[in-house]
């Protein structure tokens, strides 16, 4: 999605040898894999992930355990997280995986056992990722598998390509999403082209990519501080997020945060105008709503009453829920967040093929497969699906026909039509088979009276 990390032209860690068949985990000075086996880790997959982390280290102090993965070396040279793994398959030789999800897909599978130490003790794991990519969408679903089985709550923050990438990159970020959907607790969806409507049209297309990864960076910050902090009031961010995952496990996250003696007015007035909202009509419509609340001390009950009070207004019958959690340290932003997800929209009943005969004007009521089609799709109860034509009209010689007796039908039997034979071919000159006086011949089926139905 974004354009490739270029490898710090000074100091830095060497890159992983290219062509090497095994993973390349870089730790920082300091740390220590077994010491820092933390309850939650973030995870960067590909450009963007390794990006969106970056962002992410920065602005926690690297408080989180953070790990980023790329299938190309130099893309991990300048990042500073905890770890930095290199996932290199034979296949690759040395070429990376060259846009193609199956060769990131491969690669993960060849380190599986890499991965799942990586998630091994692991309470929430948060995947940040780009789709579209060979590394975004090739590791994310292996990586999410490995976590879900190692008893870790998966969120994933994927963000999806414009729609001027190309048609293969919107086909391969499907593919991705599709594939990590039953592996996730929740992913957390950015469509980059929500955003085309906020970017300035001078804006340059290197500083375009920092408007999307910014955005799902504040959304990384906000879930992994909010899973650190135990609520003071409503429900925890695992919660909330538990919730969600009960009606569709694919949201929308926006993020805003204000500072100031105002400041919770001004933190609804910024998302609701944030265009990952999608203003009050997307709010009214959600399937359900959820928010967070992340401040310092000085948070106060007045200000969590003022926001949710305007957040209740503009969800107008749309179910909603929240949280409110104290941050530790001299940060006085407050910050909102506010998951949203829509029900997925029924698929058009399908309509059947009809026998040319059953649509004349004379036609009464719908066949027993358009019933079944039509109960099936709208999930109602099934009635009956049979189709009870009209009763035919009472004669008096009608009912003496029914009156009779039936006969008893004679056996069917079948035989050989008495058609002439014109020529035998190349067989005229030859004798019949004959065995226990039956002519082979002639069909088993005839020659044994075998009626056939």
């Amino acid at each position: 999605m974004t354009p490739e990390m270029l490898p710090d032209s000074g100091s830095g860690p060497a890159p992983a040898p290219l062509s090497a068949p095994t993973p390349t985990t870089q730790e920082q000075p300091g740390s220590s894999l077994v010491e820092s086996r933390h309850a939650i880790r973030v995870f960067g997959i590909g450009s963007t992930g390794v990006r969106v982390l970056e962002t992410v280290i920065n602005e926690t102090a690297s408080q989180a355990y953070s790990v980023a993965i790329h299938c190309e070396a130099k893309a991990l040279t300048t990042s500073t997280a905890r770890e930095r793994v290199h996932l290199e398959a034979k296949l690759f030789r040395g070429l990376g995986s060259g846009g193609d999800p199956e060769r990131g897909r491969a690669a993960a599978e060849e380190n599986l056992v890499h991965l799942k130490r990586l998630c091994d003790g692991a309470r929430v794991v948060l995947i940040v990722a780009g789709l579209g990519g060979g590394a975004g969408s090739g590791i994310s679903p292996v990586l999410a598998k490995a976590a879900k089985e190692a008893g870790a709550l998966v969120l994933c923050f994927i963000a999806t390509p414009f729609e001027c990438e190309g048609s293969l990159r919107h086909q391969a970020a499907q593919t991705g999403l599709e594939r990590l959907a039953p592996a996730s607790d929740l992913i957390i969806c950015q469509p980059n082209q929500k955003l085309m409507p906020v970017i300035d049209p001078s804006t340059s297309l290197y500083e375009t990519f920092n408007l999307p990864n910014r955005l799902l960076s504040q959304a990384v910050i906000c879930a992994w501080q909010s899973l650190s902090c135990e609520p003071v009031i409503g429900l925890g961010f695992s919660d909330l997020c538990e919730v969600i995952r009960q009606r569709f496990n694919v949201s929308t996250f926006a993020v805003a945060s204000a500072t100031g003696a105002d400041r919770a007015s001004e933190v609804v007035q910024q998302i609701l105008s944030n265009p990952l909202a999608g203003g009050a009509e997307a709010l009214k419509a959600a399937d359900i709503v959820g928010v967070t609340l992340l401040a310092d001390a000085s948070l106060t009950m007045m200000e969590v009453n003022r926001v949710m009070e305007r957040i209740r207004q503009e969800c107008g019958t749309a179910p909603f829920m929240m949280g409110a959690s104290v941050v530790p340290g001299p940060d006085s932003r407050l910050r909102i967040g506010l998951i949203m997800t829509h029900a997925e929209t029924e698929p058009p009943a399908v309509q059947p093929v009809q026998d040319p005969a059953l649509a004349s004007p004379g036609h009464r009521g719908p066949g027993p497969t358009t019933d079944l089609l039509q109960t099936g799709l709208k999930g109602s109860s099934r009635g009956s699906t049979r189709f009870a034509a009209p009763a035919p009209p009472t004669t008096p010689e009608r009912l003496e026909k029914l009156r009779k007796p039936k006969t008893a039908l004679s056996r069917m039997r079948q035989v050989q039509l008495p058609l002439e034979i014109v020529s035998k071919g190349r067989f005229e000159k030859s004798e019949p088979t004959i065995h226990q006086g039956e002519d082979l011949d002639i069909p088993t089926y005839i020659r044994r009276h075998v009626a056939l139905n």
